[in-house]
C-alpha cells in the first residue's frame, strides 16, 4: 500500500511540473501525430509504389513494420525539435526541480545512447500500432489483382456475378470497414462486390490444362469484397492493358486509428520524472 502511495505523490509532484509546460507538449505532440501518417504516406507512394511493391508480396510484413518503425522515429524527433523550438522562442528560465519535459533528448548526433533511443521509439510505435490492431502489410500500397490492404472482411463467392443478397452483404461490409483496395469509406454511396481473384484471371486459371489434359489446375477459391468505383475502373484498366496501367493502388490518405502517434518522447519522460520523484 505504502507503494502505491508513493507512485501516486510522485505522479502527482510530476503532473503539478508539467502543468506549467501543458501547451509545449499539445502543440509538439500535434506535430508528432501529423508527421506519422504523412511519413507512412510518403514510404508507401515514393518507396513500396515505384518498385511495384504490394500489400500481397511475401515481405509485406516485414517492410510494413520497417515502414512503421522509420515513420515512429520521424514522429518523435518531430516532437523534440518542436518542443525546443518553441520553448527558445518563449524564453523559458529553469528552476532546480527541472522535469525531465524540459530536457527532451534528441538523437541527432547518433552516438550509442541516440541510437538505443531511437531503437526504443521504433519499438514503441510499432507495439502501439498493434495494439490498436493494425497490420503492417496494410501499410503497403494495394494491388488490384489480390485482396488490399483494407481487406478486412468479405463473403464466399462462386465463378459467376454476385447476386442480389450478396451485394447487398457486400455493402454492409463496405460501409463498415471501406473499399479493400484504397480505403475509402465515407460519401461512397454504394460499393461493387469485387471478386478476388478477378474473374477473369480465375477463369484463365480455371480453362489451363496440364499433362495432355489429363488433369485440371483446381478450382481457386472465389470471395468478395467491397470496392469503390473508382478502385473497379482502376483494375478494369489494368486486366485490359497490363502495360499500360498499374496494378499498384496507394491509400495513404485513408486513415485508422493504428495511424495514431502516441508522443512516446514525452511518455519517456514523464516516466522518468516519476521514478526520480520517488
Amino acid at each position: 500500500m505504502r507503494g502505491i502511495q508513493d507512485v501516486y505523490s510522485a505522479t502527482k509532484k510530476v503532473v503539478d511540473l508539467w502543468s506549467y509546460d501543458s501547451k509545449t507538449v499539445l502543440y509538439s505532440s500535434s506535430i508528432g501525430a501529423l508527421v506519422f501518417p504523412v511519413s507512412l504516406g510518403l514510404i508507401q507512394h515514393f518507396v513500396f509504389r515505384t518498385i511495384s511493391i504490394a500489400n500481397g508480396h511475401l515481405l509485406a510484413p516485414v517492410l510494413g513494420l520497417a515502414a512503421v518503425g522509420l515513420s515512429g522515429c520521424a514522429s518523435a524527433i518531430a516532437v523534440t525539435e518542436a518542443s525546443y523550438r518553441l520553448r527558445v522562442k518563449q524564453n523559458y528560465y529553469y528552476w532546480r526541480d527541472e522535469p525531465a519535459i524540459f530536457k527532451l533528448p534528441k538523437p541527432y548526433s547518433l552516438d550509442d545512447k541516440d541510437l538505443k533511443l531511437l531503437a526504443a521509439y521504433f519499438m514503441g510505435t510499432v507495439i502501439v500500432f498493434k495494439v490498436f490492431r493494425g497490420r503492417f502489410a496494410s501499410v503497403l500500397p494495394s494491388t488490384v489483382k489480390s485482396p488490399g490492404a483494407f481487406a478486412n472482411e468479405g463473403i464466399i463467392g462462386s465463378h459467376r456475378y454476385a447476386h442480389k443478397s450478396q451485394r447487398q452483404k457486400i455493402v454492409q461490409i463496405g460501409q463498415k470497414f471501406g473499399c479493400h483496395t484504397c480505403g475509402r469509406k465515407w460519401f461512397i454511396k454504394s460499393f461493387i462486390a469485387d471478386h478476388q481473384p478477378p474473374l477473369s484471371l480465375s477463369r484463365n486459371n480455371k480453362t489451363k490444362k496440364y499433362l495432355l489434359g489429363l488433369l485440371q489446375y483446381p478450382k481457386v477459391q472465389q470471395k468478395l469484397y467491397p470496392q469503390c468505383v473508382r478502385c473497379s475502373l482502376k483494375q478494369q484498366k489494368h486486366l485490359q492493358s497490363p502495360g499500360n496501367y498499374s496494378e499498384v493502388v496507394s491509400h495513404a490518405s485513408s486513415l485508422r486509428i493504428y495511424h495514431l502517434f502516441l508522443p512516446l518522447p514525452y511518455i519517456w519522460a514523464f516516466l522518468q520524472d516519476v521514478l526520480n520523484h520517488l
